[in-house]
């Protein structure tokens, strides 16, 4: 008796002519010139030479798992990102229009996308930065207040007024 498995593809990189997916384990799987559904692109890799059957570079074990819990995360909701890029620092970027979602490394990721997918609808027609490296900051003041307090940094352009929000509501004064 043979036994199949199907290897899950959690990603894929555009490469020369085409694109690449890779499974859990940063191992291309498919390479093709179409773009299959449901499986996000992957941007800030370095590749030189990659094929079929190869490890992608620059993939390791806590990116591949980023990339991963933000996928798994992604399937449970209608919120896609256009773009999601890993950084030089190897941590995660997210780009729903113009607005740019810092979600930092790993930890709490699954507390950040939750957040990120609350807020993400009430921000259509903005622009700007939310900054989610540090979710507990966040989850201290809660969706409305962080909506507000994006709103004074877009209108104003100052990240300084979204600090002194954040501060204001840990020592319970009133925000902007």
């Amino acid at each position: 008796m043979i036994h199949v498995r199907e290897k899950e593809l959690i990603g894929y990189v555009k490469f020369l002519d085409g694109n690449l997916y890779f499974d859990r384990n940063g191992i291309v799987q498919v390479s093709t010139t179409e773009e299959l559904e449901n499986i996000p692109n992957v941007e800030g890799l370095k590749l030189d030479k990659v094929g079929v059957g190869e490890k992608i570079p620059g993939l390791d074990k806590s990116s591949l798992s980023l990339i991963l819990s933000v996928t798994k995360m992604l399937e449970k909701g209608d919120e896609k990102p256009d773009r999601l890029v890993l950084d030089e620092k190897g941590q995660l970027v997210l780009y729903y229009g113009k607005v740019e979602a810092r979600m930092g490394s790993d930890k709490n990721m699954d507390e950040k996308m939750s957040r990120l997918l609350g807020i993400i609808p009430q921000l259509g027609g903005m622009e700007g930065v939310l900054h989610l490296e540090n979710v507990d900051e966040i989850a201290s003041i809660g969706y409305a207040a962080a909506i507000r307090a994006f709103e004074v940094v877009i209108k104003e352009n100052k990240y300084e007024t979204l600090v002194n929000a954040i501060m204001a509501r840990r020592n319970n004064a009133l925000m902007p």
